[in-house]
């Protein structure tokens, strides 16, 4: 007799018992709430959870937790989903173990605060389970790996698990490891059961009973049903995209979750909205595509989680000043300027890929400062909020700062715009793509000049104009920084870079 599969068989009740798991740690950072691993229960906050991430070269790739920093650390959780797993000397086992090995061995991973986690189904050996989460609870209690070692010695059950993990990761290895390597690695490893797909599940009940406790303290609208229908989608979707999810993410997507928590535990970071709905877009573009070549990807991608990191560590006074002096027309308010934020932080990846040491600066003429070998540079940044023509961007912003400015000397640094209206080729004074070498500053005050009411330029002719009092002007638009990760290496990119950001 021939039989339709079960979900479970053909990969399906896995996928939703992964995607479950998911939701109640989504549940959990939007909450401030705590998880099953004692180490992080004081003080420690999920900041965000990234799903898919081998695109990040980490082999642990279900779920990536990473906590706000604790005593300055940032920890992480590397968690593999695995609905039905045995924990004996099995092809799946020795994958995770292989997949943990390699990422414990990378440079992101850090021995001493970040950890792995293999979440798994109810056990199908209750005994063999126990055992495990014995063995791995006495690693981390050992003082060394030669207490550790006497401790397996003394028990013959501590025995088999340490001889399937050590067999598995010398697998992973391709050679031997020590008695130290296996005990720093064993200390890293976490095992979490949840029984996700029953139809009697407690994890599932629990997390909708917190959320129906939250629903009664602050007089939420929907059940707790429905919220976490909410999640579950989001959760879903974030995989299929290898999304990173925050809590602004969520509180962005539904607004009406936002009232559900404690926002006092949760600090909603405006910046950190705004890069969050740009970041995920800005990573696919990379990955995806296939006109970039394997190493420039690699070093965008690091180069991005850099800068991310960077832009939400500056503090949010000091950023709103920066969105000032970084935005066309410079608008006169108190609020956060929240254009062009995406669009910055793409340029500051190009800029990081060579120039690690940059800082914001709040100079009338140059917004960021460059710092390479112990020479320093500076550049303006400028985001044109209404896509005006470069020369209507350079005499607006030159009327402005003419009386601001030392000597007048705001045409000093390296000017480089975003989303200028370059229709025409007379519009485009970029020196890299257009005519800017071409079309000197002295054709830009002839054309448009007159147009602009200039004390400077007052009764004075054209042909009589001293130009070299205003200084000279280097012009880049930043399509050309986008052009760079077409380069054919890193080299040729970073040497380009150079020549984008410095000119002549």
């Amino acid at each position: 007799m021939s039989g339709t599969s079960s979900p479970i068989a053909t990969g399906a009740g896995g996928t939703t018992f992964e995607h479950k798991v998911q939701t109640e740690f989504v549940c959990l950072m939007i909450s401030g709430g705590k998880i099953s691993i004692n180490r992080f229960e004081d003080g420690y906050i999920i900041d965000n959870i990234s799903f898919q991430t081998r695109y990040k070269n980490i082999q642990t790739d279900d779920m990536v937790l990473a906590f706000k920093p604790v005593h300055g650390n940032c920890s992480k959780i590397y968690a593999q989903m695995k609905f039905r797993i045995m924990l004996t000397n099995n092809e799946l086992f020795r994958d995770v173990i292989k997949g943990f090995w390699t990422d414990f061995n990378s440079s992101e991973f850090n021995k001493i605060t970040d950890v792995f986690a293999i979440v798994m189904g109810l056990p199908t050996n209750m005994t063999t389970y126990t055992h495990t989460i014995n063995f791995l609870d006495r690693a981390r209690v050992s003082l060394d790996s030669n207490d550790f070692q006497s401790r397996v010695n003394a028990n013959n059950n501590m025995q088999n698990i340490y001889v399937l993990f050590k067999e598995a990761v010398e697998s992973a290895n391709g050679t031997n490891v020590t008695n130290h390597e296996l005990w720093v690695f064993i200390k890293c490893v976490y095992v979490i059961s949840y029984d996700y797909n029953n139809d009697t599940s407690h994890a599932q009940r629990n997390i909708i009973q917190f959320l129906e406790t939250t629903k009664r303290r602050v007089r939420g609208l929907e059940s707790g049903t429905d919220v976490w229908n909410k999640l579950f989608a989001l959760v879903v979707d974030g995989n299929f995209k290898a999304g990173v999810v925050t809590s602004d993410t969520v509180f962005n997507k539904y607004p009406s979750l936002a009232n559900w928590f404690d926002h006092n535990a949760i600090q909603i970071n405006p910046i950190k909205m705004e890069l969050d709905k740009y970041k995920p877009g800005m990573s696919e573009a990379i990955s995806s595509s296939v006109g970039i070549k394997k190493e420039i990807k690699t070093l965008l991608l690091e180069s991005m989680d850099e800068v991310y990191e960077r832009l939400l560590n500056i503090e949010i006074d000091l950023m709103k000043e920066f969105l000032k002096k970084y935005q066309h027309p410079r608008e006169n308010t108190n609020n956060l300027i929240s254009e062009g934020i995406g669009e910055l932080f793409e340029i500051l990846t190009y800029v990081n890929c060579k120039i690690k040491n940059w800082s914001f600066k709040l100079l009338d003429q140059a917004n960021l400062k460059l710092i390479l070998q112990d020479k320093s540079g500076w550049l303006q940044l400028i985001y044109s909020t209404r896509k005006s023509t470069i020369p209507i961007i350079l005499m607006d912003l030159g009327t402005k700062l003419y009386d601001q400015t030392p000597a007048n000397n705001y045409f000093k640094y390296r000017w480089i715009i975003e989303n200028a209206n370059m229709d025409l080729d007379q519009e485009n004074l970029c020196e890299i793509c257009g005519n800017g070498q071409d079309f000197p500053f002295t054709k830009v005050i002839t054309d448009f000049g007159k147009t602009t009411k200039i004390g400077y330029f007052e009764n004075i002719k054209n042909d009589q104009n001293n130009y070299k009092e205003l200084g000279n002007i280097k012009i880049c638009c930043a399509k050309c920084i986008r052009k760079l990760r077409e380069k054919n290496n890193i080299n040729e990119l970073q040497d380009m870079l150079m020549e984008v950001l410095v000119g002549d």
